[in-house]
């Protein structure tokens, strides 16, 4: 029986087919350089021997290139050349004699490939093909490092937790296990840009898609402040770049439907000083609009989420890059291997069809609705909305403001516009206009519809009546000189009232916290003054507290003519954008932290005597102002520019502790607690009467003029220019034929300009008026018909 069985077997086994047998060479799939001069990256179409592999006689480079060292990556179908430096231009790599496992030798083969230097712009390199120690490093006793292959010494990364070397992309690569690995770069200012532009580029094998994570956030190449950073976001559901700049900050994503676990991806962010964008193997998958200097303090790690503790990343990481400068499409492709560059002229470069269905309805007096239909088969299409005055084809056309908020979220269809005029109610006219951008930011151009008339709430403007400025603690020289104040109260029922921010019981009513704001400018200076009603004042302005956890009011304001635009973040040099925080013992430049005014002879902060409050008056001056970031522009005002401008108050109400804010009311509608970060969030004033009353020209004259009126005879509007060479009081009035003065057009301080005042009559009878300009001693009158 057991004769019988053995044969069984061994018919069995001689019954099995044979493996055939490997007679097919190995050939080079390609060669490249990622763009460093000194390393050539040859991809083999198999795993290949690892001694004629190795050896780098098998190796040669035109042009004079000598290899200088051959590594094998893990996998044993890559490997490393390191080289003499090449430069920028065009290489034939020939390989001979090497043998793949089954002892078949490759056929002779020359290669091309291209070399593109990066290297002058590159911030760091590592190529993560091994770990590195150094003497000194071993007797610290610190994990292993990886080093920049730059040459930066300062640059050395520490790899916390035992990542391991595995097969990678392009060689070698690291891998993460999710639970404790991660490598900690040493703080350095190599990482800071030093302008308003970085590119970042990774290849990545992830493990997970982001709405799989248990985390909300886990960072692949991360930072403690977010300078420049990406990362898996679960609840945007993307791989993020955020980019954070001195105007702001973005956070363009790759969708997880574009992601895919298991492979080798790269992804790129790029940051150009106009916007932040995310690249997916070459592609482009996101952009967002962003300006200013990127943040320095950059302190970097892969595979965690800055210097916090878990979670940490699962997955592979290959050839990290930071450059100073945005990479150009071109040089994001040129980075990638043959074979996987895309297609650029495949580029989605058509923007969505026409809005339809664009129209506005008159919700109630100071308040329009605009709605419209969704764009279909554009899924992560937003939408804008602008209005203007006059009919429009283009957003570029002049008098075009957007209407905020911006980049509203697909299914929403419909937005609100808060009408304002200057200083009392008025009847307005708009035209609104409707755009969708695709997530590659093709913009179609604006569906428009109106005009519709409504009424617009009148809104206190920036005073050119000047105080009597005395930093004492009194508004009497502001209620003499007629100054309006803007009302900060979240109990009136009025439209544009002021609002509570997060829970509605932090302030109980109008008695707990509320206030009067005034503001005023000359051709120097910005006058602000608070009369702010509080149950209970209370200050601690020790150190180690937070200037916002303290009984104070913030004033965000834009010194530029904004004409209603808004933008994302805050912006410098010719439109600066400014919070300052009035406390009891110091101004407080919010956004770079640094107190620029004390009590004096331009600042107050005091108690109320007699009643619960306090008040705070300030005077600052133009060029203090502009001092305190480099680059800002001097600001001049002129009369009727639109001047972005918000309010809020804090309020402690007697709590301790450094960060114990117990209210806060903002004047805006759209701020809830994110004017601090964005202007788009802010309302908007008039210096002056508005831009319906006086609009002041750049010509500076040298002579007092008034010119006839056009036209003339008129119905119901009408121009009227003059000239003052010299800073004062201008009055602009009209008389009837009999002497009676019947409108004061204008009544206030100006500078030195030429002007233009529109005059509106439409509540006159038809006659002949008299209008006279007073400056000084200057004395002018002329004549004018209304005729209906």
């Amino acid at each position: 029986m057991k004769k019988i069985m053995l044969l069984f077997v061994a018919c069995m086994v001689m019954a099995v087919p044979m493996k055939a047998q490997d007679t097919t060479p190995p050939v080079v799939s390609y060669a490249t350089t990622f763009g460093a001069a000194s390393t050539v990256v040859v991809q083999f179409s198999e795993k290949v021997d690892a001694v004629t592999a190795s050896t780098k006689t098998n190796y040669t480079i035109n042009n004079g290139v000598t290899v200088l060292d051959v590594n094998l990556a893990l996998g044993q179908k890559s490997v490393i050349l390191s080289t003499t430096n090449m430069n920028d231009a065009s290489y034939d790599l020939t390989v001979i004699n090497v043998q793949d496992t089954a002892a078949n030798v490759i056929a002779d083969s020359i290669i091309s490939f291209d070399q593109k230097n990066f290297t002058s712009n590159n911030v760091a390199y590592y190529q993560l093909d091994s770990l590195g120690y150094q003497e000194a490093d071993t007797v610290a006793g610190i994990d292993t490092v990886i080093y920049d292959a730059t040459g930066k010494a300062e640059n050395r990364g520490i790899v916390k937790n035992g990542p391991v070397v595995s097969e990678g992309f392009f060689g070698n690569a690291l891998s993460f296990d999710g639970v404790d690995d991660y490598v900690q770069f040493d703080t350095t200012s190599s990482f800071n840009s030093p302008s308003s532009a970085v590119s970042v580029s990774v290849w990545t094998k992830l493990e997970y898609l982001p709405s799989d994570m248990a985390a909300g956030f886990i960072g692949i190449f991360d930072s403690q402040g977010d300078q420049y950073v990406l990362y898996l976001d679960r609840g945007a559901k993307e791989l993020r770049l955020k980019v954070a700049t001195s105007g702001g900050a973005a956070r363009p994503g790759i969708p997880e439907s574009a992601l895919k676990t298991g492979v080798w991806i790269n992804v790129v962010g790029v940051y150009d000083g106009a916007y932040a964008k995310i690249y997916l193997n070459g592609v482009m998958q996101g952009i967002l609009p962003l300006t200013g200097t990127v943040n320095k303090g950059q302190a970097a790690y892969l595979g965690k989420n800055g210097n916090a503790g878990p979670p940490y990343f699962m997955g592979s990481i290959d050839n990290v890059q930071v450059f100073n400068k945005a990479l150009s499409v071109s040089e994001i492709v040129d980075m990638m291997p043959p074979g996987l560059r895309p297609d650029t002229t495949l580029e989605d470069k058509t923007p969505p069809a026409l809005v339809t269905g664009v129209n506005v309805l008159k919700t109630s007096p100071y308040v329009n609705t605009i709605i419209w239909n969704d764009v279909p088969n554009e899924a992560r299409s937003v939408y804008n909305v602008y209005y203007s005055k006059e009919p429009f084809t283009k957003i570029s056309d002049q008098g075009v403001s957007q209407l905020p908020p911006y980049d509203i979220k697909l299914g929403t269809q419909t937005a609100i516009h808060i009408l304002r005029s200057p200083i009392t109610d008025q009847d307005v006219s708009y035209y609104y206009g409707v755009t969708a951008r695709d997530s590659v930011y093709n913009t179609n151009q604006p569906a428009v519809a109106g005009p519709l008339t409504n009424i617009g709430k009148g809104t206190p403007v920036i005073a050119t009546t000047l105080p009597n400025f005395t930093a004492d603690g009194s508004l009497s020289e502001w209620t003499a000189a007629g100054v309006q104040p803007f009302i900060i109260n979240p109990f009136r029922t009025e439209p544009l009232s002021a609002h509570i921010v997060g829970n509605a019981a932090s302030v109980a009513d109008s008695n707990d916290l509320s206030a009067k704001a005034y503001l005023a400018m000359d051709e120097n200076n910005l006058y602000v003054a608070f009369d702010v009603v509080d149950d209970t004042v209370s200050v601690d302005t020790s150190t180690g507290n937070a200037t916002w956890a303290q009984d104070s009011p913030d004033l965000n304001i834009g010194l530029y003519d904004s004409q209603g635009g808004i933008h994302s973040g805050y912006h410098r040099g010719a439109e600066p954008d400014h919070m300052f925080r009035f406390s009891l013992n110091r101004i407080n430049n919010d956004h770079n932290g640094t107190f620029f005014m004390y009590p004096g002879a331009d600042y107050i902060f005091k108690k109320k005597t007699l009643t619960p409050g306090y008040i705070v008056e300030a005077r600052m001056p133009f060029a203090l102002l502009a001092s305190l970031y480099s680059g800002d522009s001097l600001f001049v005002p002129k009369i009727g520019m639109t001047i972005p401008i918000d309010f809020s108050l804090n309020d402690r109400d007697g709590k301790t502790g450094p960060y114990a804010r117990e209210g806060l009311v903002a004047y805006s509608y759209l701020n809830n607690n994110s004017s601090y970060q964005n202007q788009y969030n802010w309302a908007y004033t008039w210096y002056g009467s508005g831009p319906s009353g006086v609009q002041q020209d750049d010509a500076i004259p040298r002579t007092f003029e008034l010119s006839q009126n056009y036209p003339n005879p008129f119905n119901p509007t009408t121009k009227i220019k003059y000239s003052i060479p010299e800073a004062g009081k201008v009055s602009l009035k009209l008389f009837d034929i009999l002497g009676r003065e019947v409108m004061t057009v204008l009544d206030q301080f100006q500078v030195a300009g030429s002007y233009t005042a529109t005059l509106e009559a439409s509540k006159l009878a038809t006659g002949v008026y008299m209008y006279k300009l007073e400056s000084g001693s200057f004395r002018s009158v002329k004549k004018m018909i209304l005729l209906k």
